[in-house]
């Protein structure tokens, strides 16, 4: 949230391990919840990265669930 805690379903601990290497890599995360549900909200992102590279990202509108 804008406070920096997590929120519900969008830990890193609930993220699911990404392990590729690619351009076009959709993240997801075990409660199934997307971004796009979070639309009109104000949060901040962090990113937990290991001997890897973050070159860009982006959300995509593909809609909430």
């Amino acid at each position: 949230d804008e406070a920096g805690k997590p929120l519900d379903g969008f830990a890193e601990s609930d993220a699911d391990w990404i392990n590729v290497d690619e351009i076009d890599h959709e993240v997801t995360w075990r409660s199934g919840r997307k971004p796009g549900a979070l639309s009109g909200q104000a949060v901040r992102i962090q990113f937990s990265l290991r001997n890897a590279r973050l070159f860009a990202f982006q959300f995509a509108g593909k809609g909430a669930p």
